[in-house]
């Protein structure tokens, strides 16, 4: 079998982060702390142990139904067990996260083809081509397909793949991870001198990620900071933030590591669109404005990506903070409200 493997006073100051509903930075408990199933998961797909494996994701996506990730795999894992019956709900429930629809489909006529079943087994893999499942070496070298090969409708399948692989291909990407903001508005006598606000996926910390901070590989690279979508500033008013001055406008944040220290750059959003830039490509950013972050380790963990802007002195005076897992970003911040 080879199934593709798919691979952020009272009167006066408003601090409004109602989306964090709780202490984003807490101590855990070693004794009482909840496995993570998508850590486990996770570690049991790259050992290709598939009974543990679909243990696993069953508990993810009980816990996470819109993970499209988990239910490919939680297919795949079944499939690889023979597990039919079980899989093929699974692929057929893959269609509904267009990221894996062309997969979930294939895979879906491969279990068909395994039971004999071949006009369904067809009509499947027609489905599959229709959503963007182009991959002729798939077809080719899965030994799924073979009671289906010498039926003339699998030559002109394969046609059809070849010639939809020599056509470039719109691909779908729905988001999934939740997205968070942290706003502050000055506001009084009805009227307010302005507001900024910070949104980002909050990406759940995992292990892996500690492997790399400081690591060859990321040095010196942007980082896409949270998830899917850009992480990104709106702010009305002017600010200084790490002693860098930040003007009124709205950015898309990075985050990179450059001789041992933290930089965030904030790149203005209107020039980064007409490049047509994803913040899956963040890598590919030059400059920005660079604000210095003070880093340091922590025994407590942040279990999700969190970003704020918290006023710690007086109206006018904060800190910005990023934590995620035991590691923790500040920077000072001041703003200018006119007075």
């Amino acid at each position: 079998m080879s199934r593709l493997l798919l691979a952020a006073s009272a009167s006066l100051v408003l601090l409004c982060s109602a989306a964090l509903t709780q202490d984003p930075v807490k101590k855990q408990d070693p004794v009482k702390k909840k496995a993570n199933p998508v850590v486990a998961a996770n570690a049991a797909w790259n050992a290709q142990d598939w009974e543990t494996a679909s243990a696993s994701y069953k508990l993810v996506v009980a816990e996470q139904p819109k993970n499209g990730q988990a239910w490919h795999r939680l297919g795949y894992s079944l499939h690889a067990l023979g597990k039919l019956d079980e899989a093929l709900v699974v692929h057929k429930r893959t269609l509904t996260f267009p990221q894996f629809a062309p997969t979930g489909a294939y895979n879906a006529a491969c279990v068909h083809a395994l039971k004999g079943e071949t006009e369904l087994a067809f009509t499947w893999l027609e489905k599959a081509v229709a959503v963007g499942m182009n991959n002729a070496a798939q077809f080719d070298g899965d030994s799924d397909l073979d009671s289906l090969r010498k039926d003339p409708r699998f030559a002109k399948i394969m046609q059809k793949v070849k010639d939809s692989a020599s056509r470039p291909r719109l691909q779908v990407f729905a988001q999934t991870t939740e997205r968070k903001r942290n706003r502050v508005l000055w506001f009084g006598n009805n009227q307010s001198p302005g507001q900024l606000a910070i949104e980002y996926g909050a990406v759940p910390w995992q292990d892996k990620f500690e492997e790399m901070v400081g690591s060859k590989e990321t040095e010196g690279r942007k980082w896409r900071l949270g998830a899917d979508f850009w992480t990104s500033l709106d702010t009305s008013i002017p600010m200084t933030v790490g002693g860098v001055k930040v003007a009124p406008g709205y950015y898309y944040l990075t985050l990179e590591q450059r001789e041992g220290a933290f930089l965030l750059a904030l790149h203005d959003a209107a020039k980064v669109r007409k490049l047509k830039l994803d913040g899956f490509v963040a890598h590919l950013l030059q400059g920005g404005i660079e604000i210095p972050m003070q880093h340091k380790g922590d025994a407590d963990v942040a279990k999700n990506l969190h970003i704020e802007v918290e006023l710690t002195d007086g109206q006018d005076k904060g800190e910005w903070r990023i934590a995620f897992g035991p590691h923790q970003l500040t920077a000072k911040v001041k703003v200018d409200l006119g007075n």
